[in-house]
């Protein structure tokens, strides 16, 4: 009996992280007035926080949800996009961190990479901060930040993601 529920846990806890493939550098030129924006969201390696993920617009267009240990990637225009990631009306997450955005001013790269981590404060009282490329909100069971990140620093932990579905 203890085997069943354990194994009834286990398939549980798979289906709160990403699923899909794994991350792939899209290696596809990017067209002169596009960038390839990639969002994501590591493993934080603990059943803490893992079971919710919020739902990720772009320019206020949905494009998906960003579950734990997962990655999307958007083709936008060049210029101002701002990345909203948290739970609106209308679409499924069961998220209950405050939602967070960032207005990626992009210079003349053709990629960017977004880091999304969540710090669980369980109670802990903060303030909210913007330092930086890094944007975070506070509130009384934790935060979320999104952080520009260089190409080599994302190529460490994006490579251990899957894609968000």
């Amino acid at each position: 009996m203890h085997r069943i529920t354990f194994l009834m846990f286990i398939c549980l806890l798979a289906g709160c992280a990403a699923s899909g493939p794994d991350f792939q550098l899209d290696t596809k030129k990017v067209e002169k007035d596009n960038i390839m924006v990639y969002i994501f969201r590591p493993d934080p390696g603990a059943f803490i926080g893992g079971n919710a993920w919020p739902n990720t617009y772009v320019n206020g267009e949905y494009i998906g949800s960003l579950k734990s240990g997962g990655y999307l990637k958007v083709n936008l225009p060049r210029g101002e996009n701002e990345i909203y990631v948290g739970t609106k009306e209308g679409k499924f997450a069961n998220w209950s961190v405050p939602p967070v955005s960032m207005l990626l001013k992009e210079t003349n790269q053709d990629e960017y990479f977004i880091k999304m981590d969540v710090v669980w404060t369980f109670g802990q009282s903060f303030l909210a901060t913007v330092a930086g490329s890094t944007v975070s909100i506070a509130n009384e069971e934790g935060y979320a930040r999104l952080t520009s990140v260089s190409k080599e620093e994302a190529l460490n932990e994006i490579s251990k993601t899957k894609l968000s579905n």
